[in-house]
């Protein structure tokens, strides 16, 4: 391996190694909650976790996993029929959990609100050339002109059938791929067929996935389509077959428009295709990372270029983005007071000004450089708020789904009660508590091992996009759903893991526990 190249791929290793002990140390210790009935406020509370139950959970985990191999993998003499087996029961598991998601969406019938909504009616009227029916939506693309692709994607999905029912329909589908996904990003990154099926089973497992189901704001599919084109990339990385990088960037034009913090993890990727570049010294290899970043980017432009045309209106003086930074920098350290969440202050100084964007820029600044003085002058608060900051979304085993999906749960009490009153919710929150320990754990025990293991450097990508979306948590407005994607991202990595974890203990077992069997 190049030497540069091995240097970079260490130091993502590490990075990432260092920033996973950070969160598991803290999540062993204490964990985050939500106020299960607090719809209007960012109330996260933070509380004692149980290190006993926590190494029990660590212990057991191989065992589980190694009896379901033997279990699934019996009579299967050839490494080839145990992956056909694996790829046979991900389909099936694939096409169970798209059973589930569907009777979710038709069994709880929730609308969209809030965000959701007012895309979708944007979306609506777009295709009804009506662009000014409601000015508050059309106030609201200035406040979020992050929104304008999602709004143009949704409109072209509402020709086909005009119901927010479809949207979520297609994010059961999303879903299901997702887990599907998730398990052949994890084969492709060890080729461990008892790593895949535990793959296989953490995403399947994965709660907020199906809470998250009706939630039809560009999520979902962005989760699905992080690992789709890792899986396509890591193809291409491994046979350079062309089908395989086009249908990546092909996605990646997609996803920054439905998503723009989707932007993120194909930074990542591009900083890997580099590293690729460097190792395999082809040059060439670089062209599809710029396709990948600067497509994606004019396609976002241009979904809002073309509404501005056909609306014949141009939307000037948005909300600037460094507003959004100041207000994750916000709140106090009071208990149950989260900080760094939504609070409004993207709006307070651009409407007093007027909406005047270069104002409001200046006043953010000014802003941003306070809280800039009060951390240099107390580097203490800074630490301590940074650290709540992390962990309310990091720490918060359900990465916000209960609050970001049951406001309206009093209108459809009958059906939601089911999954939405409280001995459930707490139950998933147990449940997901342990599986946020097992992902943190095993990851951290994959990076360790890949910084020894040069030659398996594609759960690079992982490792980047973990780092991009802590530090993006830690800038950003707070919110465990946008910490999400990159903890579902994760899972293949914890479950190569959980692999390395049994064939270590397989090959201790031949060398001194055989002795004994004699």
């Amino acid at each position: 391996m190049n030497k540069t190249a091995s240097i970079l791929t260490k130091a993502a290793y590490v990075i990432a190694l260092l920033i996973l002990c950070y969160l598991f140390l803290h999540c062993i210790h204490y964990t985050f909650t939500f106020d299960l009935w607090d719809y209007h406020s960012n109330h996260v509370h933070e509380g004692p976790d149980s290190r006993l139950k926590s190494a029990i959970v660590i212990a057991v985990t191989p065992v589980v996993f190694f009896f379901l191999g033997k279990l699934l993998f019996r009579k299967a003499a050839f490494m080839r029929e145990k992956n056909e087996r694996v790829l046979f029961l991900s389909l099936f598991v694939s096409f169970v959990v798209f059973a589930i998601c569907f009777a979710w969406v038709a069994i709880l019938k929730v609308a969209p609100w809030y965000d959701q909504e007012t895309v979708y009616h944007i979306a609506q009227n777009f295709n009804e050339k009506d662009y000014f029916k409601d000015v508050t939506q059309w106030l609201y693309l200035k406040q979020y002109p992050q929104e304008f692709g999602l709004v143009f994607i949704e409109a072209i999905l509402l020709k086909i059938w005009n119901s927010f029912f479809f949207l979520q329909f297609l994010n059961a589908l999303f879903v299901s791929l997702a887990v599907f996904f998730s398990c052949r990003v994890c084969y492709e990154l060890t080729a461990d067929p008892g790593a895949s099926l535990a793959a296989l089973v953490l995403t399947s497992v994965c709660f907020p996935l199906y809470y998250y189901v009706t939630y039809v704001y560009g999520d979902i599919f962005n989760i699905f389509a992080i690992l789709f084109v890792t899986w396509l990339s890591i193809r291409w990385l491994k046979t350079e077959n062309r089908k395989f990088i086009i249908i990546a960037i092909v996605m990646s034009i997609i996803m920054v428009p439905a998503k723009e913090n989707s932007l993120i993890f194909l930074i990542a990727l591009a900083i890997v295709f580099a590293v690729f570049a460097l190792k395999k010294k082809k040059a060439l290899l670089l062209i599809p990372a710029v396709l990948m970043l600067v497509l994606p980017i004019l396609a976002s432009k241009g979904t809002r270029a073309y509404y501005e045309h056909a609306a014949g209106q141009k939307i000037d003086n948005e909300i600037p983005s460094i507003n959004w930074i100041v207000m994750g920098m916000r709140g106090t350290l009071e208990e149950g007071n989260g900080v760094g969440f939504f609070d409004g202050y993207v709006y307070w100084d651009w409407n007093l000004l007027h909406q005047d964007k270069e104002a409001t820029k200046q006043k953010a600044y000014s802003d941003l450089n306070s809280f800039l003085e009060t951390y240099k002058n107390d580097p203490g608060y800074a630490y301590r708020f940074y650290r709540y900051k992390a962990l309310e979304q990091w720490a918060e085993p359900t990465f916000a789904c209960i609050y970001m999906t049951s406001p309206l749960i009093d209108e459809n009490r009958e059906n939601m009660d089911m999954l939405y009153k409280e001995e459930t919710t707490l139950k998933m929150q147990w449940f997901m508590n342990i599986l946020q320990t097992i992902v943190y754990f095993f990851s951290l025990v994959f990076f360790a091992v890949s910084i020894y293991k040069e030659k398996e450097s594609y759960g690079l990508i992982i490792a980047v996009t973990f780092i991009g979306g802590f530090l993006f948590s830690l800038l950003w407005e707070a919110g465990g759903r946008y910490v999400f994607p990159y903890f579902v991202f994760l899972i293949p990595a914890a479950a190569n893991g959980i692999g390395m974890t049994l064939n270590k203990c397989n090959q201790l077992y031949l060398r001194y526990g055989a002795k004994y069997d004699d």
